[in-house]
């Protein structure tokens, strides 16, 4: 018995297997996972205080911005950076890049807010204490700075 195929039938099945021209079938590699810092490792504020100086973009923009840093300098990417006002359920949060760094606009214009940041962990997890960024509303200190580095 033969089986005759409309063409409508015949395109379904060679996309379908990939055989139409200039098809072919797309491996997704799998995920690379970045090395994170070691369990149990803490981080802790850099040189012990907030920093603050003018916004690149002058009076029209807030920003809290960072790194986060292994012990030996070396930059720690991947990591979950959490970032709110007054109440932990609203906050965001933020991946450092490859770089180990973090930004985050808290604010268009100046505001005299205050807001927490910390570290944690792939599970979510805290891995620093919360660190307290009083935000100054004046356009030679409105981009903080909030760097922490891993160490007891």
């Amino acid at each position: 018995m033969t089986r005759s195929f409309t063409r409508r039938a015949f395109l379904r099945v060679a996309l379908m297997s990939g055989a139409a021209v200039g098809c072919s079938p797309t491996l997704t590699p799998p995920p690379v996972k970045t090395a994170g810092p070691a369990s149990g490792t803490r981080f802790r504020l850099e040189g012990d205080s907030v920093t603050y100086q003018p916004h690149p973009r002058g009076c029209e923009q807030t920003t809290i911005r960072g790194s986060a840093r292994a012990a030996d300098g070396s930059p720690q990417p991947g990591l979950s950076i959490r970032v709110w006002e007054e109440d932990p359920a609203q906050a965001i949060v933020i991946v450092t890049d490859a770089e180990g760094n973090y930004a985050y606009d808290v604010s268009a214009g100046l505001t005299d807010k205050t807001f927490r940041v910390q570290v944690l962990d792939s599970a979510g997890a805290p891995i620093s204490d919360v660190i307290v960024a009083a935000a100054i509303p004046d356009c030679a200190f409105n981009s903080m700075t909030v760097n922490f580095v891993a160490g007891p």
